[in-house]
């Protein structure tokens, strides 16, 4: 199995721990729509349109970065 993300990041500060994600292919090489929350709420919107037929914008989804 191959090793977790975590394991790594015992004792790293966000940005070494962002910069992990990223050449582990986790994070975007653009990181502001993960670390925004924005890429979350816009799966969340997607999820909630396949799955229940809700048709919601991103922006009127309480979302945190």
């Amino acid at each position: 199995t191959p090793p977790r993300l975590s394991a790594n990041l015992k004792y790293c500060v966000f940005e070494s721990a962002l910069e992990i994600a990223q050449e582990k292919g986790f994070a975007e090489s653009n990181p502001f729509l993960d670390i925004s929350g924005k890429d979350a709420v816009n799966k969340l919107c997607i999820l909630l349109t396949h799955a229940y037929g809700l048709c919601e914008k991103p922006e009127n989804l309480l979302h945190h970065g």
